[in-house]
């Protein structure tokens, strides 16, 4: 079974117009859906207002909110994405005085090409 997707440009638009090179398959679709549903805050899609990352209502919306629950949530978005069978290396650095977060993350796909996803960033290793 093939995964597709349609290709985002660099402005996070959909590609059109240029037949099959608007869509990615496989790992690349796996990849850029990880990456989707790590920018899609909880409430932003009017079709589906429960879809996204809690980002107000457990990260920046909580006083004192621990890295831990916020690699969990993370987690659990990249683990719950379609075409992903598991997260084989994640770190993450949370500074509370300067209110930064960053993570970077290694899935495996089902088609066994791992993806790299570094703060919402993706890159496939073949």
């Amino acid at each position: 079974m093939s995964v597709r997707y349609r290709r985002l440009g660099t402005n996070n638009e959909p590609v059109m117009g240029q037949g099959r090179q608007d869509f990615l398959t496989d790992t690349e679709a796996v990849g850029q859906a990880v990456i989707t549903r790590l920018r899609l805050w909880r409430g932003e899609w009017w079709e589906n207002q429960l879809s996204g990352v809690p980002m107000w209502q457990s990260i920046l919306g909580v006083v004192g909110a621990k890295r831990e629950t916020i690699d969990r949530i993370l987690q659990d978005t990249i683990l719950q994405t379609p075409g992903v069978s598991g997260i084989v290396d994640m770190a993450s650095a949370f500074n509370t005085e300067q209110r930064s977060y960053q993570f970077y993350c290694i899935i495996q796909t089902i088609y066994g090409t791992v993806v790299t996803i570094t703060n919402g960033q993706g890159e496939i290793e073949r």
